[in-house]
């Protein structure tokens, strides 16, 4: 539920606000303004590590792995009902809205889409989910998200991609 960084000015309670206060040397670095030293961010409601740098040098080093597919991404999640096997998904997705952020899946020739690719295989089945790792190849805003429920198993707990208020009702 916190946001990486701030969209405006005066935000407060994001995780880069934290970081500043006990790296102050931040400032500036990366992308500088309001993304300083961020090096990827996660969507609000994901949870996972996080990764800042607090000198110039090293953030175009770790962007640059970014950039190079030299960073592995491995996620897990719960996802509604019986999902078995595993495979790679490529996909088309575009921001559908924004504030609050939406994407989905389009078709190639659409001027605003852009080429996903991930692996996912399915770890375990619990009563009426999924445990589920996904290791996006790619970096697209909700990718994870959308395209596990392009699938038709959205994540738990997810209404704007569909997943039901209860997800063993």
């Amino acid at each position: 539920g916190m946001p990486v960084h701030p969209l405006e000015p005066a935000e407060t309670g994001t995780a880069l606000n934290f970081v500043v206060a006990r790296f102050p040397e931040i400032a500036g670095v990366g992308e500088a303004g309001l993304r300083s030293g961020v090096v990827h961010r996660l969507d609000v409601d994901t949870s996972g590590a996080l990764l800042f740098a607090t000198e110039q040098g090293r953030w175009e080093q770790l962007r640059g792995g970014f950039r190079a597919h030299r960073v592995e991404k491995v996620y897990r999640a719960l996802v509604c009902g019986r999902l078995t096997g595993g495979g790679e998904l490529t996909l088309h997705l575009a921001v559908a809205q924004h504030r609050p952020a939406r994407v989905r899946v389009v078709d190639a020739a659409d001027a605003r889409s852009r080429h996903t690719r991930m692996t996912w295989r399915a770890l375990a089945q619990l009563r009426g989910a999924t445990l589920v790792e996904a290791r996006p190849a790619t970096g697209f805003l909700h990718q994870i998200r959308a395209s596990l429920a392009h699938l038709g198993h959205p994540v738990l707990g997810d209404g704007a991609y569909g997943a039901p208020a209860s997800p063993l009702a």
